[in-house]
């Protein structure tokens, strides 16, 4: 996918011609390699694939899933591109133990989807009908999004909370845009004029959670709607009656690491004893 803030649309241009733009490890490889980690991690409860492609080859897909199931039978995450799932998808990763899907919205305004973050295939009517398609058969949906991109508007950022809440999202996971250089999203920035166009990597905040990057017109507000975009969607009749916070003169940050520590714990599966830990751990390493 050419997503304008990802590395791989940049890493396609440099091996363009080099070879095939995707390699797929075959099943027999793959669950080979989980059965081998699993002996060093005895106690995993859920399998994670981080693989932005999980879905998209359906031939794979068919063949490696029930195998998994079979071999591996962790309850699993993974994630889902445009057009990856339908009936047929969706009920083999119920019967195979899914227990939550990714969906990378970014943000709420379709049109600056598609023109800030070159999601152009990711449209509000194709997120709707695949996770329609995932919670009518029990599985949740993880869906991160990303505020303070070039410009964007407070409205644009209610309108990902409200686009949350009508899709139903059970994780909600937000952070601020990080524009790395030699990405095209770098580019975008500095001809929108919200960052120096001799911005280096180690310029850049060293977390995406608490601070922004993007010199928008309505920063401010729009980091605090991030601040509480937590309680915002898990909660929508905490935003109906408090969204008037995000005008308040101060920054909420505090409120951010209380919204993080629930989304560690529910999206994880942890104990609260365990999340403390992890959070703890986490945090050390800021």
């Amino acid at each position: 996918y050419p997503c304008s803030f990802c590395v791989n649309s940049s890493l396609n241009r440099i091996f363009k011609g080099l070879g095939p733009v995707q390699r797929r490890k075959s099943v027999d490889f793959s669950i080979r390699e989980i059965k081998k980690l699993r002996q060093y991690y005895n106690n995993a409860e859920t399998g994670f694939f981080i693989d932005d492609l999980f879905l998209y080859n359906r031939e794979w897909v068919m063949e490696f899933l029930p195998r998994y199931k079979k071999e591996i039978g962790l309850p699993f995450i993974c994630s889902a591109g445009p057009k990856t799932i339908d009936d047929e998808i969706a009920d083999l990763l119920k019967e195979t133990g899914c227990a939550s899907v990714e969906f990378g919205i970014e943000t709420g305004n379709e049109e600056k989807r598609k023109e800030i973050y070159h999601k152009w295939a990711f449209t509000d009517d194709e997120f709707r009908r695949q996770i329609g398609l995932v919670k009518s058969r029990g599985i949740e949906v993880y869906a991160p999004c990303m505020f303070v991109f070039p410009t964007e508007t407070t409205a644009d950022a209610f309108r990902t909370v409200e686009f949350y809440h009508e899709l139903g999202i059970d994780h909600p996971f937000s952070s601020f845009l990080m524009p790395f250089p030699d990405t095209r999203i770098y580019e975008i920035s500095v001809e929108h004029g919200v960052i120096p166009a001799d911005l280096k990597a180690e310029d850049l905040p060293g977390n995406y959670f608490l601070n922004s990057t993007c010199d928008i017109p309505e920063r401010r507000v729009i980091e605090n709607i991030q601040y509480l975009f937590y309680f915002f969607v898990k909660f929508p009749w905490f935003y109906r009656s408090f969204r008037w916070l995000v005008y308040l003169p101060i920054r909420l940050k505090l409120i951010r690491y209380v919204g993080l520590f629930f989304w560690f714990k529910n999206w994880k599966r942890m104990t609260y004893r365990e999340t403390i830990s992890y959070f703890w751990r986490y945090r050390k390493a800021q």
